[in-house]
């Protein structure tokens, strides 16, 4: 704030210097032309201000936001640094079991597309920096049946693709993906039976 006063002090000096200049001329003939170059220079030097006082508020505000960043640097290596040997080696593999999951969630997502029932739900363990570390996760498939056999077995085939898609799948994912097989298995015969009926119709006159 200090800075800022140092800057319109002079400025309110020359406004003074200037009205004081501009009376003096008013009562010379011929003077309006210079009394319009004085009154410009006034708004040309406010606005040179404003853009000075703007900068040195910015430059305090990124100066603090570059401190509070540092300070959480600083406290989160202090906080790295009071762990021992095991502590960090436990810290270290849940943090590489954190970006397993995660991508390991988001194959199934990408692959899934609109047959997604919801975002991935991760469960968490908390490691010993304090801070929480997904060990595990799931996303919701959308496995009901179509509204015509053909969408149906293009559905399994996509949850089939989604369910296999980590290059690591499951227990579960397995399974997901033998619940796509039947899907599209039923959706088959489903069809079969559709295309029997149509072929065995007759109309009697």
């Amino acid at each position: 704030m200090a800075k800022i006063e140092e800057i319109y002090a002079p400025l309110e000096r020359s406004r003074v210097g200037l009205i004081e200049r501009k009376s003096s001329i008013a009562e010379e003939p011929g003077s309006s032309k210079n009394n319009n170059e004085d009154a410009a220079i006034v708004r040309i030097s406010s606005k040179s201000l404003e853009k000075q006082s703007l900068r040195s508020r910015n430059s305090t505000e990124s100066e603090e936001a570059k401190t509070t960043s540092r300070t959480k640097q600083q406290s989160a290596a202090s906080k790295d640094t009071k762990l021992d040997e095991h502590e960090r080696q436990e810290l270290e593999k849940l943090k590489k079991r954190d970006q397993e999951v995660r991508l390991h969630e988001q194959a199934h997502l990408a692959a899934l597309g609109a047959h997604r029932a919801g975002g991935a739900k991760f469960s968490y363990d908390v490691g010993p920096d304090g801070k929480s570390y997904a060990v595990s996760g799931e996303v919701p498939i959308d496995a009901s049946k179509e509204e015509s056999p053909e969408k149906t077995i293009e559905k399994a085939r996509t949850i089939r693709r989604a369910a296999l898609a980590p290059s690591d799948p499951s227990a579960a994912d397995k399974a997901a993906a033998a619940q796509a097989n039947k899907l599209e298995a039923d959706a088959k015969k489903e069809l079969k039976d559709n295309k029997a009926a149509k072929s065995s119709f007759h109309v009697t006159v």
